[in-house]
């Protein structure tokens, strides 16, 4: 597993792991992607750059996105985590940061995630709960 797909080009032992792995996973990449597409053209056709190049921030569209090759087949998938994944495997700077500060401050690594969870999703975590009441309640509602 690298962070950026240029990792397994970088030399001949990341390479031939690359190329000798039948399943390859691909999610959004940052700005290293167009030079990567320089530097490998034939890395992705043009249809499968376009759509990793559209690639969502997953804290913009609410999902995540994933490319996965695996027996000669190609598909693409939105993922959907609940708000203590997100928190437990999220790369933004400010969560990981926030969630951190908690563990070097004595809190438990399980109750820092939660605490995390609750600072950044504190609004979607009990629009879900009101749902879950109301639908126990028998009350009709779209979530």
């Amino acid at each position: 597993m690298t962070q950026g797909i240029g990792d397994f080009f970088v030399n001949e032992e990341a390479r031939a792991s690359y190329d000798n792995s039948d399943i390859h996973i691909t999610l959004r990449q940052g700005e290293g992607f167009e030079k990567f597409l320089q530097d490998n053209p034939k890395a992705f056709n043009e249809m499968e750059q376009g759509i990793i190049k559209s690639f969502p921030r997953a804290g913009d569209a609410g999902y995540s996105c994933v490319r996965i090759k695996a027996g000669g087949h190609t598909t693409y998938h939105r993922v959907f985590s609940d708000p203590f994944t997100r928190a437990c495997y999220s790369t933004e700077a400010t969560e990981f940061e926030y969630c951190e500060n908690l563990v070097k401050q004595g809190m438990p690594s399980i109750e820092a995630i939660e605490a995390t969870a609750q600072h950044f999703y504190g609004q979607e975590i009990a629009d879900y709960q009101q749902a879950l009441q109301q639908k126990a309640q028998g009350v009709s509602h779209d979530v």
